[in-house]
């Protein structure tokens, strides 16, 4: 587990308008809202598909129900889902030129959860699953 401080430069420029959005998943854990969130963990790793992301972890700072609730979300380096990464960076505060993660922790930030359901799979006896609702 890294605190930030030694957390490496990613060699990506976040500053162009070329840069596109692509959707992100993970279970609902907060109820559809706008939240206050402390950015508590950033890491670079990587996803199930082998390819690289950045892994932040978000702590509800609003008082009240919800108050220290962790989720986390997996942001893409793929050229093509860069635009997620750039919207957290922006939020956040920080330089565009590289992906500093450093730069994210500690950061406050307002963000809006939504609930979508995803695209549902064939089972191994081939019948039609729901998708898993994403946040």
């Amino acid at each position: 587990m890294s605190d930030g401080v030694n957390l490496p430069e990613i060699d990506i420029d976040l500053s162009g308008d070329d840069v596109k959005a692509f959707g992100g998943g993970g279970g609902p854990i907060l109820p559809v809202g706008a939240y206050t969130f402390d950015i508590v963990k950033a890491e670079q790793s990587t996803s199930k598909a082998q390819q690289p992301v950045a892994k932040v972890t978000f702590k509800v700072a609003d008082e009240g129900e919800h108050f220290g609730v962790e989720l986390t979300k997996s942001y893409s380096l793929q050229v093509q889902a860069l635009g997620r990464i750039k919207n957290l960076m922006m939020a956040a505060g920080a330089r565009l030129d590289k992906i500093r993660l450093g730069e994210l922790l500690g950061a406050r930030i307002i963000a809006e959860i939504v609930h979508t359901e995803g695209q549902g799979q064939v089972n191994a006896q081939g019948e039609m699953t729901p998708g898993r609702m994403l946040c």
